[in-house]
């Protein structure tokens, strides 16, 4: 038993180390990849230029082997932006990538779903704030035909 259990620590070690040189790999790979599209070397990368390289069919599918989408280039080019319009630095970049890797996670898409309601319950403070016959009305929901 003790064999073993000293047998499985030593396979989760190996386990962890092997992914932290992967994620140290693919981390300098993303960063050569920035440097290679900044063609004007100003540390950003702008909407062209992400254009540009989501427009090669080899960086495509290298993003694709990694477990991310950028078929659709601008959904892709608005997550990496983060709502900001002008590019992204090579942080941004590298983040953003890694953090769009794989399929969704439930703990992304539950802080998502939270952080809609929250929206959802503030608009309908505005609204009634802004409208005082909405406190006796009911917001309508999918449900109603």
């Amino acid at each position: 038993m003790k064999e073993t259990l000293s047998q499985y620590a030593n396979d989760a070690e190996m386990m962890v180390r092997e992914r932290e040189k992967k994620s140290k790999w693919i981390k300098m790979t993303l960063c050569s990849l920035f440097d290679e599209a900044d063609t004007n070397k100003d540390g950003y990368l702008s909407t062209d230029e992400l254009h540009s390289l989501f427009g090669h069919g080899k960086d495509q599918y290298w993003l694709k082997e990694l477990g991310v989408d950028a078929s659709d280039e601008h959904a892709f080019i608005n997550l990496l932006e983060d709502g900001e319009e002008g590019g992204v630095d090579r942080d941004e970049f590298v983040h953003g990538i890694t953090r769009l890797r794989g399929e969704a996670r439930s703990q992304d898409l539950v802080h998502v779903f939270n952080t809609v309601k929250r929206i959802h319950n503030h608009v309908k403070l505005l609204r009634q704030s802004m409208d005082p016959d909405a406190r006796n009305r009911r917001m309508p929901t999918h449900c109603d035909a």
